[in-house]
């Protein structure tokens, strides 16, 4: 099995993939999970929620763009180094939030996030075009999918394992699940875990943005397509709200309103992030079948399907149903997003267009996170999961359109390194 899913991929491909993997199950696993149900245990609501979804969403959109210019000064490999020390000193001031002085408890958790995605945010834009330039072209497909498989098994593993920890650390010391104590120890114990993840990055070796491969070479001179990018950083924007709806509120929203507990939320996000493990690997294939338009406009057509049951069926089926195919539409999507835009532009271009779609990508989580509270707190749940299905529909029309612009399709690379 280790050999049919690296087949082909260096050292370096490995090992940014590995880290990826192993990040995912400490910090979108076991901290997405359960730092809003330690902000509720604090005493804040989902107003609050939202604001603090926003501060962490601007935070990163904030360093993006800084970002890709601090990987071509210092160096990508560099970079991520110092990045990754700074995002788990920013998780590990965050459980710290019961025992900062009453006049810091509200900002604290916000400054935290906000140290933990300044260092996310450099990571993150440079290990895209680093994947990008340690793969050959006809890899890039198989290894992108590859990197979001082991992303979504990390957050699979990590979601079970989040939901389980407050229950474990409960007894052990000496209280229920209605205070803060167990969830800070869960959350010191992801902080651990996303320390383990940046190891990988102490054995890189130097990676270049140059690109060394002779097509890509000869295409450095095309001018930037600047209406498809314009074109696919909308559709991104507006397919990544339903993922940015439900990364923020679906956990809120099983723990407040159909009073589920702790390890139910964890299992039935998990069921939700198996999709993510495997999904991902069947995009090139169906890429190579219909053609990467096609994806998109699908993938997104049934992320936005899928937000459906969330705001009709009130209960835990309709809550995991619909948590199950956002995550399963987006486990498609985003690999085939990402490549599809680096590959729209010539190499000098990509880490430009990397740090813009991570922007978009976090501006989107941001509006989902601060319109999506005071919506709530307005109307309730279910008015917000009805608004966040139609966006993603339109971000499906939007690649339709695309397909009708004039050489706006990259350049066929192959199904991948099987």
């Amino acid at each position: 099995m280790r050999l049919r899913l690296f087949a082909g991929l260096n050292r370096d491909a490995r090992l940014i993939i590995i880290m990826m993997g192993l990040i995912s199950l400490g910090y979108f696993g076991v901290m997405i999970l359960l730092r809003s149900l330690y902000l509720l245990r604090l005493g804040q609501g989902p107003e609050y929620l939202g604001i603090f979804g926003t501060a962490s969403a601007f935070s990163f959109m904030a360093m993006c763009l800084p970002g890709g210019a601090i990987g071509q000064r210092l160096g990508m490999q560099r970079a991520m180094r110092i990045s990754g020390v700074v995002m788990v000193l920013g998780l590990a001031l965050f459980p710290l939030a019961e025992f900062v002085p009453s006049g810091l408890a509200y900002l604290w958790p916000m400054l935290a996030q906000a140290i933990a995605m300044f260092g996310w945010a450099v990571l993150s834009v440079n290990s895209g075009p680093a994947l990008m330039g340690v793969t050959l072209p006809e890899q890039r497909g198989h290894a992108f999918a590859l990197n979001s498989a082991m992303r979504g098994a990390g957050i699979f593993v990590g979601t079970l394992l989040g939901g389980l920890l407050p229950g474990w650390f409960a007894p052990l010391l000496g209280r229920t699940l209605a205070t803060p104590d167990p969830y800070r120890w869960a959350l010191w114990t992801s902080v651990a875990m996303v320390a383990l993840g940046m190891l990988p990055l102490w054995f890189l070796g130097p990676i270049s943005a140059a690109s060394s491969h002779k097509e890509e070479v000869a295409d450095d001179s095309k001018p930037f397509p600047l209406w498809p990018v314009a074109l696919i950083l909308l559709h991104a924007y507006l397919t990544h709200m339903a993922w940015s709806v439900t990364q923020s509120f679906c956990s809120p929203y099983m723990d407040t309103d159909l009073g589920l507990s702790t390890s139910a939320i964890g299992a039935l996000t998990a069921v939700g992030q198996l999709a993510g493990a495997v999904l991902p690997l069947i995009g090139p294939r169906l890429a190579a079948q219909r053609g990467q338009n096609w994806v998109l406009t699908a993938s997104a057509l049934g992320i936005g399907l899928s937000m459906l049951p969330l705001a009709l069926i009130p209960n835990w089926a309709g809550a995991g149903l619909g948590r199950l195919g956002v995550l399963a539409g987006a486990a498609i999507w985003l690999p085939a997003v990402q490549v599809f835009q680096m590959e729209m532009v010539s190499p000098r271009w990509r880490s430009m267009v990397f740090a813009a779609s991570s922007m978009v990508s976090s501006l989107s989580f941001g509006s989902a996170s601060l319109v999506g509270g005071m919506i709530i707190v307005a109307t309730g749940y279910r008015q917000l999961f009805l608004i966040t299905a139609a966006l993603p529909l339109a971000g499906g029309a939007l690649t339709w359109l695309l397909r009708r612009m004039p050489g706006w399709q990259p350049r066929p690379r192959g199904v991948g390194a099987e």
